[in-house]
C-alpha cells in the first residue's frame, strides 16, 4: 500500500511452491516444489538462489522470522518430523522439537515475542490447539507449550497469528462465515 510494484519474473511453478513468504524490505522465500530446498530472492534487483536441505530431509512449510534474516521449518525424515530454524545465508539447521512419524505442525507463525507458534490436533483432548515453541532454546523439545485450546471448529491449517502475537483468527468447518479471534493469555503490550 503506497508503494510501487516491482515486478520479477522468476517465478516457475515447477520449481516454485505455491507460498511465496515475504521476508526482509523486497525479498521472498518459499520451498522448491520438490521439497528439498528453500529459493530466495534477497531483493527485486537480486538472483534467484538456494539453500539446499540434507538428502534425509523434506522441507514441508516455512515461516519468516521478524527480521526476515531467518526461517522457521516443519521438515520430515523417514520416521519423524521435526520444527526448526535455519539462518536464509546457508543450512545451519536447529532443531526445537522432535515428533515421530507425520508431521502434526502444518502452519507458523514466527512472532516477535521469539516464539513460534501454530495450531495442532491435541489427540488426548480430541480439540485443536494453540502451541508455542521458544525459538531461543538450546535443547530439543519432546512436546511444545500449549498455549490455548482453540474453537473445535477452526481448522488447525487455517490458524494465523499476529506478528505481535496478541491476536490470531482461523477459518470454520462450518457455513456461517464466523471468524475467532482469540487473545494470547500471557501476553500484554
Amino acid at each position: 500500500v503506497g508503494g510501487a510494484t516491482t515486478v520479477v519474473d522468476a517465478f516457475n511453478m515447477r520449481t516454485w511452491g505455491l507460498n511465496p513468504i515475504p521476508i526482509g524490505p523486497g525479498g521472498v522465500v518459499d520451498v522448491t516444489s520438490d521439497n528439498r530446498s528453500l529459493l530466495l530472492i534477497d531483493s527485486a534487483r537480486a538472483a534467484v538462489r538456494t539453500v539446499a536441505a540434507p538428502d534425509s530431509l523434506r522441507v514441508l512449510s516455512v515461516a519468516a522470522s521478524p527480521d526476515g534474516r531467518s526461517v522457521a521449518l516443519v521438515v520430515a525424515t523417514a520416521n519423524a518430523a521435526y520444527v526448526g530454524t535455519t539462518p536464509l545465508s546457508s543450512w545451519q539447521f536447529h532443531a526445537l522439537l522432535r515428533e515421530p512419524g507425520a508431521p502434526r505442525v502444518a502452519t507458523m507463525t514466527w512472532a516477535r515475542d521469539g516464539f513460534l507458534y501454530f495450531a495442532r490436533w491435541d489427540s488426548t483432548a480430541r480439540t485443536p490447539v494453540l502451541a508455542r515453541l521458544n525459538t531461543a532454546a538450546a535443547g530439543l523439545a519432546s512436546v511444545p507449550e500449549r498455549v490455548m485450546a482453540l474453537p473445535d471448529a477452526c481448522l488447525v491449517e487455517s490458524v494465523t497469528i499476529a506478528a505481535a502475537a496478541r491476536r490470531g483468527a482461523c477459518q470454520t468447518r462450518d457455513f456461517r462465515g464466523d471468524v475467532y479471534l482469540a487473545r494470547v493469555p500471557g501476553l500484554a503490550r
